[in-house]
């Protein structure tokens, strides 16, 4: 059975569950080609400042003859790599974890290079209910990688627990793991740790508890990770290394680009290209 809805670009499935015959899907929805700097087949790609984020929910009714679905729009924010409590995949659910990009918040391109392909700067809960977000900014020389959720305990309620994400820190060329309660998300990270770059997140349960007013000990394998001074080359995107499109229009507006060349060669990732950032 095919349903049809007016074209646009979708985005990362945050989650989905069927109810009384329906099935939901939330995801973040743009009105146009969110890759802009790879031009199609007739070379058209959109200006980046005309891309709107919607984080929508399509309501499949299949009791219905009709192959229109509804949709409703939960928020509108430019917020993508969506994650839920892990125990709620399938099911209704309430809370949300994303990163998102807020324009209003400073970027220090001097100390940290100009901005090549995707940008995210901040971490968010949103409440599926509501469309009500909070978010914590990670600062004026950062940028942020997908985040993931972990419950406080097996038995928590869901939503209480913790946002963990990598942030690169573009001025010092290094990434930070960060820990941040996810109710309290605009609060000050509880923990930190120095990480190589990453860009795709998962989470294992572990058996211990974190504390903001503790001192957690996380225990990480870094043998094989490749620290800073072994760097040779750093890229200034968040995703894959610059592409020929984007070198372009760095050229034309005279913004030096750090490197076009990853950081680990003959490196492919999940996604099938050779970039810095999969593992």
């Amino acid at each position: 059975r095919f349903f049809r809805a007016p074209n646009a670009f979708p985005g990362h499935v945050i989650n989905a569950f069927d109810e009384d015959g329906k099935v939901y899907l939330d995801l973040p929805v743009v009105n146009d080609n969110v890759f802009w700097f790879f031009p199609d087949a007739q070379g058209r790609h959109p200006d980046p400042k005309t891309l709107r984020t919607q984080v929508v929910r399509w309501c499949f009714d299949m009791r219905s003859k009709s192959d229109t679905p509804t949709c409703k729009v939960i928020a509108e924010i430019a917020a993508e790599f969506p994650h839920v409590d892990d125990r709620y995949v399938g099911r209704p659910y309430r809370y949300a974890f994303m990163q998102a990009t807020d324009p209003t918040k400073p970027y220090n391109a001097e100390k940290a290079g100009p901005i090549m392909g995707f940008f995210f700067n901040t971490y968010l809960t949103m409440d599926m209910t509501t469309g009500e977000t909070k978010s914590w900014f990670a600062g004026d020389t950062s940028s942020t990688q997908e985040p993931v959720f972990a419950p406080k305990r097996p038995d928590a309620p869901e939503g209480e627990g913790y946002v963990m994400g990598v942030v690169n820190r573009r001025a010092e060329h290094r990434s930070d793991l960060v820990i941040l309660d996810a109710q309290r998300i605009f609060a000050d990270q509880i923990f930190h740790q120095f990480f190589n770059a990453r860009f795709h997140g998962g989470r294992a349960a572990f058996h211990h508890r974190l504390s903001p007013s503790g001192n957690p000990f996380v225990r990480f394998n870094l043998q094989k990770q490749p620290t800073g001074r072994n760097l040779k080359t750093r890229v200034s995107g968040n995703f894959h290394p610059p592409s020929p499109f984007a070198a372009k229009f760095a050229e034309s507006h005279r913004q030096p680009l750090r490197s076009s060349k990853p950081i680990i060669s003959n490196n492919s990732g999940l996604c099938g290209l050779s970039c810095p950032a999969c593992p």
